[in-house]
């Protein structure tokens, strides 16, 4: 299919240090479930699909208060009760450290929900918070569970992070 054809795919890049991503579909700036984290001055959320949709895709970079930056584990307990105000249920959080090359580490939240509007319906996500000097960023992607093409769209989206760091 299409989505799994790299070159109709869109790399965009996002906050300062950039972070590159490639996706299936245009993410599209919104207000939608955004929240203020303690300890960053700015916050600018792009996303593609739904939570309900075969597959959501959340960027999200978070300029840091230097004096006051906000500790990963917080900014991750606050995604994951974002996603419950979201719409998840019977939330399955198993959390991990994980690194992009010599470029990035954070953490990452990974598991599955029911939703509430669809309770028969189990989705899987993989959350990841990426620390850099100056901000902080998110990628969120949710699909069906179960579904093996949006398992290896997700790989995709994921393997395709880096940051363009100025030489």
């Amino acid at each position: 299919s299409s989505e799994l054809d790299d070159s109709n795919w869109i790399e965009s890049a996002y906050g300062y240090p950039p972070l590159v991503i490639k996706t299936p579909e245009v993410l599209l700036r919104t207000d939608d479930y955004v929240f203020m984290v303690p300890g960053t001055e700015e916050i600018a959320t792009f996303t593609a699909g739904k939570i309900e949709s075969p597959l959501y895709v959340m960027v999200e970079s978070l300029t840091k208060n230097p004096e006051n930056p906000p500790p990963l584990e917080a900014i991750l307990d606050q995604s994951i009760d974002q996603l419950e105000k979201m719409g998840a249920r019977n939330l399955l959080v198993k959390v991990d450290g994980f690194q992009i090359e010599d470029q990035a580490q954070g953490a990452k939240a990974h598991g599955r929900f029911n939703l509430e509007s669809d309770p028969n319906a189990a989705r899987n996500y993989e959350l990841y918070v990426i620390d850099q000097p100056s901000a902080v960023y998110q990628v969120l992607v949710i699909y069906d569970d179960g579904d093996a093409k949006m398992e290896t769209i997700k790989e995709r989206i994921i393997e395709s992070i880096e940051f363009k760091v100025s030489k």
